[in-house]
């Protein structure tokens, strides 16, 4: 068998629906949003850091790793033939994901406007869901998230929170395809076919500045997409809680290092690595 690895940055909302998740990026003024799969200068040495050809901007399998979403509202859809369909309830199976890692929200309270997104990606159901870049809030411990959203919309509320969440799909039989394309079709659609043991593919919502010029971080997007009791909109607090670990030299997973840095300290390779949460919604 194969595996493919969708890598998620930044702030973004997973809803679980009945056969497929749907990965709304909010639209945010200071955030980029892009996709591609960075990779090392030496695969052999992780310390080495990663590719950064002219421009300082690093390369992907493709040779091109920054391709960014269309500057309009966009659908994509990831799809992997010959896959095993996953069913049942992802979000509350802790055997695929952990409660306490991501603000769970209850879809049987809410409604998703997802017309309101600046990028959709629908995905199938992965068959686990990993953490990676634990966010270190600046007083220890993770400040107020519901920040006056009313609580019974919300199923767990973090213990810890995370930088990037990865969807693994682990049972890709060998030679299926694997492709990525968006209603706006432009060179940067991908498609990956062939028995190769592992594919990853890296998508992005989050800034690409120094996040120590932007004091009190940015509004949580987030809150655009939910709504519930009619029209109410809740007001989560999901932006710069604080700095992400650095990634680990080996993360395991067929995952490389340079997979999980940001997309500033890729441009920058400075150590600033400021974070915004996800969240996700269940199914009703």
């Amino acid at each position: 068998m194969s595996e493919f690895n969708l890598i998620c940055h930044g702030m973004m909302l997973f809803q679980e629906r009945a056969s497929d998740f749907l990965i709304l990026m909010p639209e945010i003024k200071e955030h980029s949003f892009k996709y591609g799969t960075p990779l090392p200068v030496n695969p052999t040495d992780p310390s080495k850091g990663c590719q950064a050809p002219a421009g300082g901007k690093p390369v992907d399998i493709l040779a091109n790793f920054e391709i960014t979403f269309p500057p309009v509202p966009v659908d994509y859809t990831l799809t992997l033939t010959d896959i095993p369909p996953q069913t049942g309830n992802v979000l509350r199976n802790p055997a695929i994901v952990s409660p306490a890692n991501l603000l769970m929200i209850d879809g049987s309270k809410v409604e998703v406007i997802a017309q309101l997104k600046r990028v959709s990606i629908s995905v199938p159901k992965p068959d686990q869901i990993v953490f990676f870049k634990k966010v270190q809030p600046p007083t220890g411990t993770i400040p107020d998230i519901l920040h006056g959203t009313d609580p019974s919309i919300v199923l767990q509320v973090p213990t810890q929170v995370y930088d990037v969440v990865v969807f693994r799909y682990i049972h890709v039989p060998p030679g299926s395809s694997i492709t990525f394309q968006g209603n706006v079709i432009h060179t940067g659609d991908l498609q990956f076919t062939g028995g190769a043991p592992l594919h990853t593919l890296c998508i992005y919502s989050q800034t690409e500045l120094d996040e120590t010029a932007l004091p009190g971080g940015h509004r949580t997007g987030i809150n655009d997409l939910i709504h519930y009791n009619g029209n109410v909109h809740p007001t989560f607090d999901l932006s710069m809680i604080g700095v992400s670990d650095d990634p680990p030299l080996n993360p395991g997973f067929g995952i490389d290092r340079c997979q999980l840095v940001n997309l500033f300290k890729l441009h920058s390779l400075d150590n600033i690595q400021g974070s915004c949460a996800p969240a996700a919604v269940t199914l009703p």
